[in-house]
């Protein structure tokens, strides 16, 4: 996401491996704290425990990742540096203060704040009323996503207490909402945002597989839509 925000406001540059490496360890530190707090959700869902996150080296190493990528992105611009800060502290702010708990707010804070990644990279030289306008239509499109993966784990989720729109609301509710919220992205990317056009048929999949109740595969092919952006922009 970082990478698509710099090459769809900047000329490819040495830049970009900054952009890469300091959106890389702010992921990547941030996944790993959400992954410590969120033990009794991945259980009942069926996932696995990261054994990286149980050790004291991890969370070490976790800290360690977020200062590194503090720095490199210090190197592009000051605002790059402060989208960062941000960018991190969102990030730790979703696991520790449980955000998941929050009914509609965890969607719109995991939508904005995971995107903040993107402005990491367009703001690599300078930052445009175009690069925000950008930034909030893909952290709606993430904030669909998250949707997405609260039905995915609807019973995990039901099961541990956590609010989320299917637990409070029904599936077939919950369901409904997303499909109407992508039929409005899908027509926002046709009427305003001709930069986003290579998103359109994954948008279309997963609103197919969303239909089909297929949301596992509908998270699937929509998050595989920011790698073909990326790739269309470096052609």
């Amino acid at each position: 996401m970082a990478l698509s925000g710099y090459l769809m406001f900047n000329l490819p540059s040495g830049k970009m491996i900054f952009v890469i490496l300091s959106a890389f360890l702010v992921c990547a530190g941030t996944y790993s704290f959400n992954n410590i707090t969120d033990k009794k959700e991945d259980a009942a869902n069926g996932k696995s425990e990261n054994p990286f996150t149980s050790v004291f080296e991890g969370k070490v190493i976790s800290v360690a990742a977020l200062l590194l990528g503090g720095i490199l992105s210090a190197h592009l611009s000051s605002a790059s540096f402060m989208f960062y800060i941000s960018s991190a502290a969102s990030g730790i702010v979703y696991s520790y203060l449980r955000i998941k708990k929050y009914l509609f707010i965890k969607n719109i804070y995991t939508g904005f704040g995971v995107m903040q990644a993107f402005l990491i990279g367009a703001a690599a030289t300078s930052l445009t009323f175009e690069a925000v306008l950008y930034y909030v239509a893909l952290s709606f499109f993430i904030m669909i996503l998250s949707m997405i993966s609260d039905i995915r784990d609807y019973k995990g989720d039901k099961a541990a207490g956590i609010r989320t729109v299917p637990v409070c609301f029904g599936y077939a509710a919950a369901k409904a909402l997303i499909l109407s919220l992508l039929v409005a992205y899908f027509v926002l990317i046709l009427a305003a945002l001709p930069k986003l056009t290579v998103m359109l048929p994954f948008s279309a999949i997963t609103l197919l597989l969303m239909h089909r109740d297929n949301a596992r595969r509908a998270h699937f092919f929509g998050s595989l839509s920011f790698v073909f952006l990326t790739a269309w922009l470096l052609i």
